[in-house]
């Protein structure tokens, strides 16, 4: 089945955002506590219901999440869904 090349992508900040998240939680402990990326991936994989390994590949770009799934994550973040996906040209549209 052929793609639908689309004239934008979408990436995300999901890491930026978990480097926040991190730090946020350092201070909260009075830096006797500082989850791993691993750490928070799985807790939002938890919260979204799904696999950390998918989780991982939406931070990294490597997949888009669902509506749903965007939006559980924006949730457990606790930003609004723009602060987390932006769109921006795609190379590959031709029209």
């Amino acid at each position: 089945m052929a793609r639908f090349i689309l004239p934008y992508k979408t990436e995300n900040n999901l890491t930026d955002l978990l480097y926040l998240e991190q730090s946020r939680r350092v201070q909260k402990s009075g830096g006797k506590f500082k989850p791993t990326l691993e750490d928070l991936e799985a807790e939002i994989a938890k919260h979204c219901h799904v696999t950390k390994d998918n989780i991982h590949l939406i931070r990294r770009n490597r997949t888009q999440p669902s509506l749903p799934v965007g939006m559980k994550i924006a949730e457990y973040l606790n930003v609004p869904v723009e602060d987390i996906y932006y769109f921006i040209p795609n190379p590959d549209y031709r029209g």
